[in-house]
């Protein structure tokens, strides 16, 4: 129970002060009422066209940034297409040379072995 009052008493204070902060635009509108009164047109035109105005501009760069994500987007893709095609194109070279080193394998254990590549040539033929 005495944290509830505790909590009322900083909440009473916090927003007693609040009214601080209201107190001079409320000054402000009474003094300058009778201006307010004369161009009320003109402040309400200035709000309704400041506000499309913001609401317009922040969409146009939202629509461009969206744009711009998306070429770079692709820009990304076809970086990472053209690193797979290189990537493909060295394996198949490396399987390439794979398979040279083990025919040249194949063929020093059959020369070990006693058979010499002539001898292979003149079975071919």
């Amino acid at each position: 129970m005495g944290e509830t009052v505790v909590d009322r008493e900083a909440f009473t204070a916090s927003h007693s002060q609040s009214g601080l902060l209201l107190c001079t635009t409320g000054v402000a509108l009474i003094l300058y009422l009778d201006v307010i009164q004369r161009e009320w047109f003109p402040i309400l035109m200035a709000t309704v066209v400041s506000t499309v105005l913001v609401l317009v501009v922040t969409g146009q760069m939202h629509q461009m940034i969206i744009k711009l994500e998306r070429q770079l987007t692709a820009l990304d893709l076809l970086h990472h297409r053209a690193h797979a095609a290189k990537v493909k194109e060295m394996k198949e070279t490396l399987d390439e040379f794979d398979t040279l080193v083990e025919e040249e394998e194949l063929q020093k254990v059959k020369a070990l072995r006693g058979k010499d590549l002539t001898d292979e040539e003149e079975e071919k033929s």
